[in-house]
């Protein structure tokens, strides 16, 4: 009898740790996704930013050109 106590207080704890980790675990995942989409929209912008950059400069080189030309 004390055996089957013993057993199912062991599994009692064993259930609310577990329920615990889980828990920890989604709340893990969810901060990484927010991480990851934060990152994510911070390279496109980083990129968005050397494109416009680069379209500036060969406008500006273009332009260059062209007045000479003329």
């Amino acid at each position: 009898m004390v055996v089957v106590i013993a057993v199912a207080i062991v599994a009692v704890i064993a259930f609310v740790k577990v329920n615990k980790l889980s828990k920890e675990i989604e709340t893990i995942h969810t901060v990484m996704g927010l991480e990851i989409e934060t990152q994510n929209r911070e390279r496109e912008n980083v990129i968005n930013d050397v494109y416009r950059t680069l379209d500036s400069r060969l406008d500006k080189l273009e332009s260059k050109i062209v007045s000479r030309k003329a």
